[in-house]
Formats: C-alpha cells, structure tokens, sequence
C-alpha cells in the first residue's frame, strides 16, 4: 500500500462543487453521483450510486432530491412543500434520520434522483410502483415527526 492509498480521501472543495453545478447547470444534464453515508438507509446505501436529473421542476413529495448545503452535495426525502408570498421551500429528511432539515430554497436544489444504482441492480424512480413507494415514505416521515413533537 502506497501513502496515497493510505491517505483518506478530503471533500471537494464549496468553490470545486459550484463550479461543477455550474457546469451541469447550463448542459441540463443528467449525472451519476456516488452516495456516501448511512441517512438514507435502507433505500440507499453507502457506496451505491444516484442518477440526477438536472432541474427543478415537477418535484413531488417522496422524491429523492439532491441539494448543495454549505458547498456539500446531500441526498433527500422531500416530506413537505410550503409556500409563502415570497418564497417556496422545500423540506427535507433522510430515510434513517429522526428530524427534519432546515427548509431547503428552489435555488440550492441540483434536481430529484431518476435513478438508484446498487451493484448490478438498477432501480428506476420515476416508475408508478416507486413513486407511490416515495410518497408512502414522505407521509410516515411527516406523522412520525409531529408525533415526535408531541412526546
């Protein structure tokens, strides 16, 4: 083993993962991504891979978003939409995470995930069985949450 191979691996940069949204951005692309970590467990998993279609519109609740925080990329449940006069903000939830995220902005979402990578297996999020599995998800999330409160 090299000192290279010993070295874990730094995240990219805030000024590297905006310019390569920008990049994506004007390409309306869709990209693989790789997932790392263990809040949406047990839909994806570490080491699995996301396919992520560039944009912002038609989101439903139950997609599976991926939005930058902090020069970060996250992948998300989207459990809620709320609208005011003067803006709309998405709420978020990883899968295996018992609270909710900070409201999310339009502008700080890369796009919804329209596909799961994991080995050989392919699953494709934008067929009728998986969207209705997402939206069953999003709605637990959401009552396991007010009733978290009430406890």
């Amino acid at each position: 083993m090299t000192d290279l191979d010993a070295t874990p691996q730094s995240p990219p940069s805030a000024d590297l993962v905006s310019g390569t949204l920008s990049l994506w951005s004007a390409r309306h692309a869709r990209h693989w991504l790789p997932v790392s970590g263990q809040s949406m467990w047990p839909f994806l998993n570490d080491g699995d891979r996301v396919l992520v279609q560039w944009g912002r519109d038609n989101l439903r609740l139950g997609d599976v978003l991926v939005y930058q925080v902090n020069g970060r990329l996250v992948i998300h449940r989207l459990i809620e939409i709320r609208e005011t006069a003067t803006a709309r903000r998405f709420i978020t939830c990883g899968d295996n995470v018992r609270r909710a995220d900070p409201p999310v902005y339009a502008a700080q979402i890369v796009g919804p995930v329209v596909a799961a990578e994991r080995g050989e297996r392919m699953i494709h999020l934008r067929r009728f069985h998986w969207r209705l599995i997402g939206r069953g998800v999003a709605r637990l999330q959401r009552i396991f949450l007010k009733l978290r409160w009430r406890l």
